[in-house]
Order: structure tokens, then C-alpha cells, then sequence
């Protein structure tokens, strides 16, 4: 045989090996597809639902005015985020490094009186 039938043959293999883990996929594949929203093959599902309860319950125990110091503290994290992420893009697509840190200049001993 010659190199390129062996090529054949190996590629001819592979496509078979592909089309049966096709076809054995293709059985457990549910009705709606991978949907997650009622899904009961998810367990954690349930325990995020209940996070977000729980959440929600004592968000609702906070007075109006710590909700909105909340609300505005998780804002200004948010966009520092995004200050940080936009920083970092702009920096890639320009292709600048960020400088070098001056070496650290040596400890000076003070004298304690």
C-alpha cells in the first residue's frame, strides 16, 4: 500500500468511529434538546433557586435606604470592572506594555530615639 491509501484508510476509520459515537449520542439526546429550565437531570438547579430565595428574603429585611447604598456600592464595582476590563482591552489591541517599575531604593535605617 501506499502512503496515501494508508491516509485514506486511517481517515475512513476515524469517520466511522465519528458516526457511531453519533449515532449512541443520538438516543440520550432528550425530546426539548439540552434545555436547562426543567430539567430534573440538574440538581443544582434547585439549590440555586433556593440561594436566590434566601437572597431575596433578606434583601427585602434591609431598610430602603441600605438597599440603595447596596445597590450603588455593587454599581460602582461594576463599572471599576469595566474601567479595568476596557484598560486592559485597549491595551492589547494597541499592543502597549504597561512601563517597568522603578527598582525598589534601599532601606535607610532611622535612628530611634
Amino acid at each position: 500500500m501506499t502512503v496515501q491509501a494508508d491516509v485514506l484508510d486511517e481517515l475512513r476509520e476515524r469517520l466511522r468511529a465519528t458516526q457511531d459515537a453519533a449515532e449512541r449520542i443520538a438516543g440520550r439526546i432528550p425530546p426539548q434538546g439540552w434545555a436547562a429550565h426543567g430539567d430534573e437531570q440538574q440538581p443544582n438547579v434547585d439549590e440555586i433557586e433556593s440561594l436566590l430565595t434566601a437572597l431575596r428574603s433578606l434583601r427585602e429585611l434591609l431598610p430602603d435606604e441600605l438597599q440603595e447604598q447596596l445597590r450603588e456600592t455593587i454599581r460602582n464595582v461594576l463599572l471599576l470592572v469595566r474601567g479595568i476590563l476596557d484598560l486592559a482591552l485597549n491595551r492589547l489591541e494597541t499592543g502597549e506594555l504597561p512601563a517597568p517599575k522603578p527598582a525598589a531604593e534601599a532601606a535607610e535605617d532611622i535612628p530611634i530615639l
